[in-house]
């Protein structure tokens, strides 16, 4: 009986340190698309504090956007978020759902505010949006997943 309570506690080591091994990729790679890019492409580029002024932008007039752009604008602000929406309920499994909530929340508010601090970036009220409900649809699909698996 022992031999088994080892071997458990090894293998939820295990996926733990895997877990944290793909999350510290995923936030290397979520980095590197957020943070580094030349700051000439944002020089001119005001912030833009009005919720859904974007977005309805990018959908009304979508046929004056090249389409890699447009796409990228929309879905890639809520694509690349869904693996944070998996990953941070993994990582805080012992965390209630509201605090989990909270703390998508806090980081896509962090990643705004030093996108606009260091000019390396512009604050968009929108890509906040876009990105919490990436959060939110891979939190989905995790609460979603557990369920199942509980039944």
């Amino acid at each position: 009986m022992a031999l088994i309570k080892l071997k458990k506690k090894t293998i939820q080591k295990l996926e733990r340190i895997i877990l944290f091994g793909i999350f510290s990729v995923y936030s290397f790679f979520i980095g590197k698309l957020l943070f580094i890019r030349p700051r000439e492409v944002y020089k001119n580029l005001s912030p833009n504090f009005v919720p859904f002024e974007t977005i309805e932008r990018y959908i009304i007039n979508y046929e004056y956007f090249n389409f890699n752009n447009w796409f990228a604008n929309i879905f890639g602000n809520i694509i690349a978020f869904i693996p944070l929406g998996i990953l941070l309920p993994l990582i805080l499994k012992k965390k209630k759902n509201k605090d989990i909530i909270l703390y998508f929340f806090l980081i896509i508010i962090s990643i705004e505010v030093v996108q606009i601090t260091f000019g390396i970036g512009r604050f968009d009220v929108d890509d906040i949006i876009l990105n919490f409900l990436g959060t939110m649809l891979g939190f989905l699909l995790i609460l979603f997943s557990s369920k199942r698996k509980n039944k």
